[in-house]
């Protein structure tokens, strides 16, 4: 009786552990992406639930990340440790890719991101299975093949990256967003109450872009005359009370996959 409680003693302090990181994680990415239109995160009205939600696509790829560096421990072969150091440089260099916009291997970087890190870890074992069987022998055994402190500093580096990794996630959201509007967000046009809209702005004719639409407001951008690629760009930003909206006009365009990219 004792170790059974002992048991799910443990496993809920693992749980409670997880949930702690996953709900860092979604905060800093949420956080990351919003404060690149300058938007602070305690207008959103945001719960827990949605900095959780948020945080599987970090969560996914430290997963990717473990799985690789995982293999390079195990393994020590040169050649994936040579793979694991420029995979660890992916989320911030595509993240950075947008400061040589329009350039073949920034575009190349951009779109790909996704597939490289979700395929690279999964493609390295299948070459270690075909080509290097004695590595591949070795990932039978789970256990750590290092001491203590070795253990302790591998955990240290994959939670630093996953940190790292949820910061950039966000910015390269942001950015994507930022260069190609028509792509990610519906395109609005807002119908304010006839009792102010002689005063509002949002009875224009603006290329106005949902941000994000929390219980009270809509936060709107202002595309017009915004060109991602030319320096000391502003973003417009409009924050509209939704009792002063009577109704709403939306576009977004079709696409099978955002971004056009395979995988």
């Amino acid at each position: 009786m004792v170790r059974m409680q002992s048991r799910w003693g443990t496993i809920s302090l693992g749980l409670a552990g997880f949930l702690v990181v996953a709900f860092a994680l979604g905060w800093l990415k949420t956080l990351y992406y919003f404060d690149t239109f300058g938007i602070g995160l305690s207008s959103l009205e945001l719960s827990s639930q949605d900095y959780l939600f948020e945080s599987w696509f970090v969560l996914q790829n430290v997963f990717f990340f473990v799985l690789l560096f995982w293999f390079v421990v195990k393994t020590g072969r040169w050649w994936a440790i040579v793979l694991g150091v420029l995979y660890f440089f992916l989320p911030i260099a595509s993240h950075y890719a947008f400061l040589a916009d329009r350039q073949w291997f920034a575009e190349w970087l951009i779109h790909y991101r996704h597939t490289l890190l979700k395929f690279v870890p999964f493609g390295v074992y299948a070459v270690a299975w075909l080509f290097d069987k004695r590595s591949f022998q070795s990932l039978k055994s789970l256990s750590w093949p290092h001491s203590k402190a070795a253990l302790s500093l591998f955990v240290i580096f994959i939670l630093a990256w996953a940190i790292s990794t949820a910061k950039h996630f966000g910015s390269f959201d942001a950015n994507r967003v930022l260069r190609s509007p028509q792509q990610y967000l519906s395109r609005v046009k807002l119908h304010p109450e006839s009792s102010i809209a002689a005063q509002s702005q949002i009875s224009g004719e603006g290329e106005l872009y949902v941000i994000y639409a929390s219980p009270s407001r809509y936060f709107l951008w202002n595309h017009e005359g915004f060109h991602f690629a030319e320096p000391d760009q502003q973003v417009h930003l409009l924050v509209i009370p939704k009792e002063a909206v009577e109704w709403v006009e939306s576009w977004k365009p079709f696409q099978v996959q955002p971004g056009s990219a395979f995988f």
